[in-house]
């Protein structure tokens, strides 16, 4: 499985929103398969967001904490499970900014 290209990720006011390419027209590649973004707080709390991957070229996912600052998060990753859940594609480290 391919792994996840991230070109952008940002804190907001509702949260983390990473953009990412979806591969949707990669031979191999479901449009039913599962985004997975996930972040880490610096006082360890873990937030997790899960969606489709769908069929457009990019598409976002929105890992949810209203207010969250930049110099809050500890780490940030994105991943893709296959329809089914029995592969994952490799975890792409995210810098938030």
């Amino acid at each position: 499985m391919l792994p996840v290209a991230v070109p952008s990720a940002e804190a907001s006011a509702s949260g983390i929103t990473l953009t990412y390419k979806t591969y949707a027209l990669t031979p191999g590649v479901s449009t039913k398969d599962e985004v997975v973004a996930l972040a880490k707080t610096k006082t360890g709390e873990l937030i997790v967001a899960r969606q489709v991957r769908g069929g457009e070229k990019t598409a976002a996912i929105l890992i949810p904490y209203p207010g969250i600052a930049v110099n809050q998060v500890e780490c940030c990753y994105l991943f893709v499970l296959n329809e089914d859940g029995s592969n994952a594609s490799n975890s792409t480290y995210v810098v938030v900014v």
